[in-house]
């Protein structure tokens, strides 16, 4: 009944945005309009045109992002966006919400009203104030986050929550700038709903992950804001906000709303905005915490105060030995082990509760096969197909720029467990003894970083099937690009290799020709095949080498396993 539910309150509010999007593309609105009317459906849907009003959800998920997206388009738009959209930046006033409480432990001041449509009950108040004290000592004493800044004393020294009738959970609101730290952070405070009588997730539950969501945002907006990455990471904050309500509340289980929209969509990019993804993807976090346990989100948000997003990801988890590709690829494997085929001792613990995989096609072959799409940066293709005829197949993948992909096996057999495997680039995989009517699973990963949020190209695969066995493949670099190198001109070294088998801590090293160390490359864990490492022309210091010839090697666990060399041109 819960993801029932959740299905009907994600449809309806893609409904009413639909309705705006095209009202603006046909000119009758404008973006800033469109926000706008957005915003006042969390605040104040009976105040909406009444065009607007009858389509408008009974509830949204998306108050933060919206006020994110108002504040980046603030510069380009006209004086009336800009008189439209000010009143949501504000905190409510006194008069909304004259009374007041602060927690036990003087961390959290609650305004509230009384009397009128956004009352709430006092002992409820005094609830969500145990409540945010609780929150506080969990993602600040336990997990070891940084404190949110104060506020300037805005409303008297502690975090504000102002608690009112909106159609939301609730939503965190960035404030001002903090002056004294060289990073860039930001004060902030919160607004959330008076009796969660309306939201998914009902009363005391529901105000309970409210809290450790939006008290998260503000913890991630001390560490950097919304709008300061180069790229949009809204996916990146609210995955983690989603992911923490779980750590606090474990047995609440909101983030079970989100998953059928994500499970439906596994083929959208890592980093989609759209819809409830982001929600959803809360369970990429789930994974990594299964695997490498909690403090690898908090070393994210460290990385991130000094790096744009997929490095600052990156940068976290080579320091756990692995990276953003690898473990991509092996979400889409982890997302397979659920509904019908959950595997919970070996991945989610809660999987037999998620939605089962969606095919982005299903094929029945019997001898031969070929399979073809497209996947966008940081996306995933899911493909199932079906022998007809036991036997022993061949995998033979083609890949669009193959130093950019990962592909993910799973095989189901007709009877007994599941089994996976990963591949890199173009290298060939076999499939030995598979039985018919099995299930096979096979998900390629364009793992290569987008550089722009807006027209980033999708990359072509293909897939042939048949039967065989693929030839033993062996460890070497392949190809270094561009060689030479010229700092000026180019942005990056990529080195090409080859694995014959998986490789549990790759390391690239770089030398001079007469072999002193330049630097040292953590790669972590690669799959067998074809993958890559990249180096910036950088020594260890950061600064840029000389003219020269530069060594290569690879090693995994002490083992060479390629070597290479390139010219460096000023």
């Amino acid at each position: 009944m819960m993801l029932f539910v959740a299905s009907l309150f994600a449809a309806d509010e893609a409904a009413f945005v639909n309705r705006l999007e095209n009202d603006v593309a046909s000119g009758k609105i404008t973006r800033g309009q469109s926000i706008a009317y957005q915003l006042l459906a969390v605040r104040d849907p009976n105040a909406l045109p009444q065009k607007y009003r009858t389509s408008a959800p009974g509830f949204t998920r998306s108050g933060t992002a919206l006020l994110i997206e108002a504040r980046r388009m603030w510069p380009t738009l006209t004086s009336a966006e800009q008189e439209l959209l000010a009143p949501y930046f504000e905190r409510p006033s006194k008069d909304k919400l004259p009374e007041s409480l602060t927690s036990p432990k003087g961390l959290f001041k609650i305004h509230y009203a009384a009397n009128g449509k956004d009352a709430t009950d006092s002992a409820f108040v005094r609830q969500i104030a145990e409540t945010f004290d609780h929150v506080y000592d969990v993602e600040i004493n336990q997990l070891g986050y940084q404190p949110p800044p104060s506020d300037f004393d805005v409303d008297g020294p502690e975090y504000d929550v102002y608690v009112h009738n909106i159609s939301d959970y609730g939503y965190t609101n960035y404030d001002q700038p903090v002056p004294d730290t060289p990073w860039q952070d930001y004060t902030s405070f919160i607004e959330m709903d008076n009796d969660f009588t309306q939201t998914p997730t009902k009363g005391l539950d529901g105000m309970h992950v409210t809290a450790a969501h939006e008290f998260f945002h503000m913890v991630q907006i001390g560490y950097r804001s919304y709008q300061t990455p180069e790229l949009n990471s809204v996916f990146l904050y609210e995955s983690c906000s989603v992911w923490m309500e779980d750590v606090v509340y474990n047995d609440v289980n909101d983030y079970y709303n989100y998953l059928p929209y994500f499970f439906s969509h596994l083929s959208d990019p890592y980093n989609e905005n759209s819809g409830t993804h982001m929600y959803g993807l809360s369970i990429f976090n789930h994974m990594l915490e299964q695997k490498y346990g909690r403090n690898i989100i908090r070393r994210i948000w460290e990385e991130f105060r000094d790096h744009e997003t997929y490095q600052a990801i990156d940068n976290a988890l080579v320091a756990y030995g692995t990276n953003l590709s690898n473990e991509l690829a092996d979400f889409s494997i982890w997302n397979i082990f659920t509904g019908a085929h959950a595997d919970t001792v070996n991945f989610y613990k809660e999987g037999s509760f998620y939605p089962d995989a969606k095919a982005d096609k299903t094929s029945e072959f019997t001898n031969t096969l070929t399979i073809s799409g497209n996947s966008q940066p940081l996306a995933t293709n899911y493909q199932k197909i079906v022998p007809t005829a036991s036997g022993d197949f061949v995998v033979r993948p083609t890949f669009e720029e193959p130093f950019d992909w990962i592909y993910s096996i799973v095989i189901f057999p007709f009877e007994g467990a599941g089994e996976y495997t990963m591949g890199g680039g173009n290298s060939l995989k076999s499939l030995k003894n598979v039985r018919s009517l099995s299930e096979i699973w096979v998900m390629p990963t364009l793992s290569k970083w987008p550089q722009s949020d807006y027209g980033e190209k999708s990359k072509s695969f293909q897939f042939f099937v048949d039967r065989g066995n693929a030839p033993q493949m062996d460890n070497k670099i392949l190809s270094i690009v561009p060689n030479p190198y010229k700092p000026l001109y180019h942005d990056d070294v990529e080195i090409r290799f080859r694995l014959a088998k998986q490789s549990q801590d790759v390391v690239l090293n770089i030398l001079t020709e007469q072999g002193k160390s330049v630097k040292r490359i953590e790669i972590g864990k690669r799959p067998d095949g074809d993958n890559k490492a990249v180096w910036d022309g950088r020594n260890e210091n950061g600064d840029l080498v000389t003219s020269g010839i530069y060594l290569f090697y690879l090693d995994d666990d002490g083992t060479i396993i390629g070597s290479g060399k390139i010219a460096v041109i000023h």
